[in-house]
């Protein structure tokens, strides 16, 4: 995707998606550095407790459109991630490791 100019970028993370129930998707985080133009980033991480637990939203899903993801302990999640993040101790963690497997009929 294009930079849009005089536009804020804001990456929504993982959490959103799961709260969202996938309504809203996290993008995979990658930056290309570019020799055509200039690029400002400035990054805030606001995280939860590594106690919290974090799901679908009630308001979110119902019959139709059950949850996603099972719930998800923060602090797990994290460190999982983490082991992919400065060395090879095997597959990183993503979101999608914690979806619920549907049934063909589900």
């Amino acid at each position: 995707m294009e930079p849009v100019e005089g536009t804020l970028v804001i990456n929504i993370g993982d959490i959103v998606q799961v709260w969202s129930n996938d309504r809203y998707q996290a993008p995979l985080h990658r930056v290309l550095a570019s020799d055509r133009a200039e690029r400002y980033s400035l990054p805030f991480f606001y995280n939860p407790s590594y106690d919290a637990e974090y799901a679908p939203l009630d308001a979110l899903t119902n019959e139709t459109s059950p949850p996603r993801y099972r719930p998800i302990n923060w602090g797990e999640f994290r460190w999982k991630r983490q082991q992919g993040d400065y060395a090879n101790y095997g597959q990183e963690n993503q979101i999608s490791d914690y979806r619920i497997p549907r049934t063909a009929s589900s």
